[in-house]
């Protein structure tokens, strides 16, 4: 992977991991939309690999990349297809454990009101902290890895 984009996958999953913790954001509520729109990217991530190889491969994804020396353009995009796949299952991982967390709960009753409190509040807000960090560094993949597959299809055609 190139550094840059090191960089910014962390920067920016540590920034969303620190300001839903200090705001105490609740991932439940978009847990089962984040698990939608993780299975669909890793399904078109799958999809991109198989359109690259399938397509009589285009001459710009073998050639040695600029960036990473040791690797074709093909190998990057696989490493970046790698890691983004790895983050999506860890996102759905921590959406089911947010969803089954958030269901744990007892009743109280004060005076004559019944009050539904959550067993594990503080477990709930770290895997809820988790989930944005991972569902924004998702994000910042899918962004990635559609435009390292246009400006590849780009600079393939605009050599023919």
């Amino acid at each position: 992977m190139y550094k840059k984009h090191v960089i910014l996958l962390i920067s920016i999953g540590l920034l969303t991991l620190s300001i839903s913790w200090y705001f105490k954001w609740q991932y439940k509520v978009i847990a089962s939309d984040v698990m939608a729109f993780i299975s669909i990217a890793i399904g078109l991530y799958i999809a991109a690999i198989s359109f690259q190889f399938g397509n009589k491969m285009s001459e710009y994804m073998k050639k040695q990349d600029k960036r990473v020396p040791t690797k074709t353009h093909m190998g990057v995009l696989c490493t970046y297809l790698k890691y983004a796949t790895y983050t999506g299952f860890l996102a759905i991982v921590d959406s089911c454990s947010v969803l089954i967390i958030s269901d744990m709960t007892y009743t109280e009753k004060k005076e004559n009101t019944e009050i539904i409190c959550e067993r594990y509040p503080e477990l709930l807000r770290i895997f809820s902290s988790i989930g944005f960090s991972l569902f924004s560094v998702s994000l910042i993949f899918s962004i990635i890895i559609f435009n390292f597959i246009l400006f590849s299809n780009l600079n393939d055609k605009n050599k023919n």
